[in-house]
């Protein structure tokens, strides 16, 4: 009867444990929510970061429907305004930096250079 209780004991503690490791948790979402809202909110005062998809598309050359699956597929972070989808122009600046093709004149420029800018 003793070792039911001891279990028992064991089993509240851990569940004690457990809830306490989610409210942390949640604590800690909540305040990353509330810092991206914040910067959301500031990019959307000024706007100056902000373009809808048409205008993402014509800043990169693209077609519209490659914005799309850019953010759909979460290469991009979005936000929506009023039911329209926009996107952030740091973002795509990021993205195309980060998925540049290296011409071979650029990497051969570069070793003469003594530039190692793989």
């Amino acid at each position: 009867m003793n070792e039911l209780r001891l279990d028992a004991n064991v089993v509240i503690d851990q569940l004690t444990k457990a809830a306490e490791a989610a409210t942390y948790l949640i604590k800690q979402l909540q305040e990353e929510i509330a810092i991206k809202d914040k910067m959301i909110r500031s990019d959307m005062r000024t706007g100056a970061n902000l373009m809808n998809v048409k205008e993402a598309a014509e800043y990169i050359g693209c077609k519209e429907h490659q914005i799309r699956q850019l953010y759909m597929h979460k290469y991009i972070n979005y936000c929506k305004i009023g039911g329209r989808v926009m996107v952030y122009k740091d973002e795509l600046d990021i993205y195309i930096e980060a998925a540049r093709e290296i011409s071979i004149k650029e990497i051969k420029y570069n070793a003469k250079e003594g530039k190692l800018n793989l």
